[in-house]
């Protein structure tokens, strides 16, 4: 397919398709079969990481990946599903002119944190739970983790979503809204009371469709809750 075409797209799934290192797209449509688009240009440096489960899921799925370079850090997420897709291992990173991940910090689904140091780019990194440097955990990180459950709503999501929590100890909480491709396109600082809810509301605007990642955290305590939406139009 070429772009241009248009029809209700109902999901997208960035995936490397052929094996030549850059991401394509799949697109799930209401009306038509599904669009393939092939990515024909190539720049820059990037990791691929598989991630086994070993106490979490054998694929990983749910876990959390942070990406250390010089030039900066990305995010993303082993969500396993979306709207009308599944995601496909590996996890995939482009990196620009970064010539090494410094570090990798994987937060497994259950909730330990590993990090592996020094990795180098343009490789399938394998990521085994319980191979990594365990980072130490503080209850007073890991308890709020267990019982701060957010939400987003509706999901899909047309128009505009609101993410939701209960806060486990007051204070002030960061929401923040990421693509796919680690951008963070929205966030936003809230004051709350331990045992109060708290609610963003998000105008989706020109966002285009599919899979967004939101993730909460405290200044003094790190993240404490996560999750994903999916955006139609």
């Amino acid at each position: 397919m070429e772009i241009g075409e248009t029809d209700w797209g109902w999901g997208t799934e960035l995936f490397d398709a052929d094996h030549d290192r850059d991401l394509d797209m799949l697109v799930s449509n209401w009306r038509e079969p599904l669009y393939m688009y092939e990515n024909t240009t190539f720049s820059g440096n990037w990791l691929k990481v598989n991630l086994i489960g070993e106490t979490s899921n054998l694929n990983g799925v749910g876990a959390e990946l942070r990406f250390t370079t010089l030039d900066g850090t990305h995010y993303r997420l082993n969500d396993g599903i979306a709207f009308l897709g599944q995601s496909i291992q590996p996890v995939h990173v482009g990196l620009g002119s970064a010539a090494m991940v410094i570090e990798l910090m994987v937060t497994w689904p259950g909730g330990a944190r590993e990090v592996y140091l020094d990795i180098q780019v343009n490789q399938t990194f394998i990521a085994r739970e319980g191979s990594g440097v365990a980072v130490s955990t503080d209850p007073a990180i890991e308890q709020p983790r267990g019982e701060l459950i957010p939400s987003a709503f509706p999901n899909p999501a047309q128009n505009r979503v609101s993410i939701q929590f209960s806060a486990p100890s007051s204070g002030v909480y960061l929401v923040e809204v990421y693509s796919v491709l680690g951008q963070r396109i929205a966030f936003e600082e809230v004051l709350i009371s331990v045992g109060n809810t708290a609610r963003l509301e998000l105008a989706l605007g020109e966002f285009p469709s599919g899979l967004y990642l939101y993730r909460i955290t405290m200044p003094s305590s790190g993240l404490i809750g996560s999750g994903t939406f999916n955006r139609f139009r």
